[in-house]
């Protein structure tokens, strides 16, 4: 999201901060924590208010706002305007990049999902949602909405209306939203083509397995004596497929280990 967003802020944090937002967003719309409290000691002094944080900083990221605060925290809606806005005037780079995907859908009809391969989603009802649009512009039509909403709430207009804006809204939220899945989903569709790659290239089938891949993991198995280089070799091939699709950051990988440093021998997830 930093880097698709070009969110100076986030990008700063992860470069040359801390590298942990929820506790940069903990300490932006929180004011329990002292402005000049360092965002590096807010997850062990302020461990509860970081993990709300969480859930309020993956709410708005994928379009999500104040209301949506209220309905799934139940807190009020004066306080989820206030965290609401701390949040975005905070993250004004991501503020931009949401309003400018929710223009560019509704100008092209799709959304770009990533300009370097090309990917599009196309918005299936498009034409009726701007023939209803332009429908709604005719001299006189806002008054009658209005007046009609009034006596007859039921209505094949007023519904019209509603149901307007109620797909609107759901295309605005998938415009921000689908760009970073499908960036996520290239990175490890990219990452495990180039390891497929290594292990054809290595006569390494049948040796190297390629187990279960949950969303942005991959697990692995290897015999023993080879295991430390298939490991960096998976490794490297993650933070290169970052590198590729996320170019103002560092989209780092890890390698799972058991306590004392060593490759696991089994699988728990």
């Amino acid at each position: 999201m930093a880097s698709l967003a070009n969110d100076k802020a986030m990008i700063k944090e992860l470069t040359e901060g801390s590298k942990d937002l929820h506790s940069l967003t903990a300490k932006l719309v929180f004011d329990e924590i002292p402005n000049d409290f360092p965002v590096t000691e807010v997850k062990s002094k302020y461990h509860k208010l970081r993990q709300l944080a969480k859930g309020y900083e993956f709410c708005f990221n994928y379009a999500g706002n104040d209301s949506t605060l209220v309905r799934n925290y139940g807190i009020s809606p004066e306080k989820a305007k206030d965290v609401y806005n701390k949040y975005m005037s905070g993250f004004s780079g991501l503020a931009a990049y949401q309003k400018f995907r929710k223009q560019d859908w509704w100008e092209k009809g799709y959304i770009l999902l990533n300009p370097k391969t090309g990917h599009k989603a196309y918005i299936y009802d498009y034409s009726a949602l701007v023939k209803d649009y332009k429908s709604f512009q005719e001299k006189g039509f806002w008054d009658y909405y209005r007046d009609l909403k009034q006596s007859d709430p039921r209505s094949y207009t007023v519904q019209k209306v509603k149901n307007f804006f109620k797909r609107k809204s759901s295309s605005d939220k998938q415009s921000v939203n689908y760009p970073i899945q499908n960036s996520g989903a290239l990175c490890s569709k990219v990452s495990l083509i180039n390891f497929f790659k290594y292990l054809r290239e290595n006569n390494l089938f049948n040796k190297v397995k390629i187990c279960v891949t949950p969303y942005d993991e991959a697990n692995v198995e290897a015999p023993e004596e080879i295991a430390e280089e298939v490991a960096k070799k998976l490794y490297d091939c993650m933070v290169e497929a970052g590198a590729y699709f996320c170019t103002r950051c560092k989209l780092d990988a890890e390698i799972s280990r058991l306590p004392d440093g060593s490759l696991p021998t089994y699988w728990i997830h």
